[in-house]
């Protein structure tokens, strides 16, 4: 999604669904903040998903995200690792199917102040 989307988003929503929970994910801008199997991910999936016409649009470090987000009618913001968003020992895992550091997951409320 891009930012304009969040915004024209977040001012409808707070029309119609004042209170309602919102959860969005987004990537890391900053190759900093990934670890190193989000960075793989990232150099690997970034360039074949906008060969196929699904480029990452939005990659935000998590103060700007915050920012968009409480200026586009959303209050109580709070930001979610992979591996914070269930309880650990559902990471607790021998295969590859396990947390990295590239995307995190925004929840929110929608205030309807914008």
């Amino acid at each position: 999604m891009r930012r304009q989307g969040v915004t024209t988003g977040g001012s409808a929503w707070g029309r119609y669904c004042h209170g309602a929970p919102v959860r969005h994910q987004w990537f890391y801008l900053d190759a900093s903040l990934r670890d190193a199997d989000g960075t793989t991910y990232a150099e690997l999936v970034m360039p074949e998903t906008a060969r196929r016409g699904e480029p990452w649009l939005t990659c935000l470090a998590p103060d700007d995200m915050s920012a968009l987000l409480d200026g586009s009618g959303f209050g109580r913001i709070e930001h979610v690792r992979q591996r914070d968003a269930v309880d650990a020992a559902v990471w607790n895992r021998s295969d590859s199917l396990r947390p990295i550091d590239l995307s995190v997951i925004a929840r929110a409320t929608v205030s309807g102040s914008s």
